[in-house]
C-alpha cells in the first residue's frame, strides 16, 4: 500500500518541475524581436510573412483541386458521333 506513495510524489514533483518551465519559457516568448521591433521595414516583413504563410494552404488546395480537374477532363471519355449513333440505334 505504501508503494503508491512515490509515485504522487514523482507526478507532484514533475507537475511543479513542469509549470517552473513553463514559466520560465513565457518571458522569452514575450521577448520576440520582431512582433514588438520600432521598425517599420520589419514589421512590414512580419506581416507580409504572416500573411504568406497563412494564404500557403489555400493556394495548395486549389493547385491540387486546379491539377486533379485537368486530369479529370483530360482522361475522360469525350461524347462524340458515336455516341449518337448508339442513341439512335435504339
Amino acid at each position: 500500500m505504501s508503494g503508491g506513495g512515490w509515485r504522487r510524489r514523482r507526478v507532484g514533483s514533475l507537475v511543479v518541475a513542469t509549470g517552473l518551465a513553463m514559466l520560465g519559457a513565457s518571458a522569452t516568448a514575450v521577448a520576440c524581436p520582431v512582433c514588438f521591433v520600432a521598425d517599420e521595414r520589419a514589421r512590414q516583413s512580419f506581416l507580409a510573412t504572416a500573411v504568406g504563410l497563412s494564404a500557403l494552404p489555400f493556394l495548395l488546395f486549389a493547385g491540387i483541386a486546379y491539377w486533379l480537374r485537368r486530369e479529370l477532363a483530360r482522361t475522360a471519355p469525350r461524347a462524340g458521333p458515336a455516341a449518337d449513333d448508339d442513341a439512335s440505334v435504339r
